[in-house]
């Protein structure tokens, strides 16, 4: 009996999470300062600024229009990264 119990809880829990849990969307903006804040994070002070990247490529879904993941590369042509959009 606890068990059917304990059954409905976790799946109401779990429906109720379910709406916070989206995620947003990225913008290229902000996907680039997280991009930055990656390699200050990693000591590589050449692309720790937004200035340092650019933006390479922008990947979006089959039928929509809506970015799945950006690439950035660096402007001096030594490196990349990848940033998901959700």
């Amino acid at each position: 009996m606890v068990k059917h119990y304990s059954k409905g809880l976790i799946f109401s829990l779990l429906v109720c999470a379910a709406p916070i849990a989206q995620a947003e969307t990225v913008s290229v903006e902000d996907a680039k300062g997280l991009a930055a804040e990656f390699f200050q994070a990693s000591s590589l002070d050449r692309l720790s600024t937004a200035d340092a990247l650019e933006l390479a490529y922008t990947h979006t879904s089959g039928g929509a229009d809506k970015p799945l993941y950006y690439v950035f590369n660096a402007r001096d042509g030594h490196g990349f990264i990848i940033i998901a959009v959700r």
